[in-house]
């Protein structure tokens, strides 16, 4: 199974992933998919910049969640991140 379909069912399949830490394995499985990517087409190439958008998509979407849980240090960790 590739990488980023994993990602996306694990993002797909659990009602709220991020309670169940599947949030954090998505952005783990995709930082391996965008560093893959990078050193295979380069950072211009159209796939890399999929995959980089994909996980911008994910880090900001878990530091919206731990905001709303005032959790502010985890949450600026992953707006550094995006």
């Amino acid at each position: 199974m590739q990488l980023t379909t994993k990602c996306d069912i694990l993002q797909k399949n659990v009602p709220h992933p991020i309670i169940q830490g599947k949030y954090v394995e998505c952005i783990d499985i995709m930082e391996e998919v965008v560093s893959i990517k990078k050193n295979v087409y380069g950072t211009d190439h159209l796939e890399y910049e999929k995959s980089s958008e994909k996980l911008c998509e994910y880090l900001n979407l878990a530091a919206m969640i731990f905001l709303q849980k005032e959790k502010f240090d985890v949450c600026l960790d992953y707006l550094r991140k995006a």
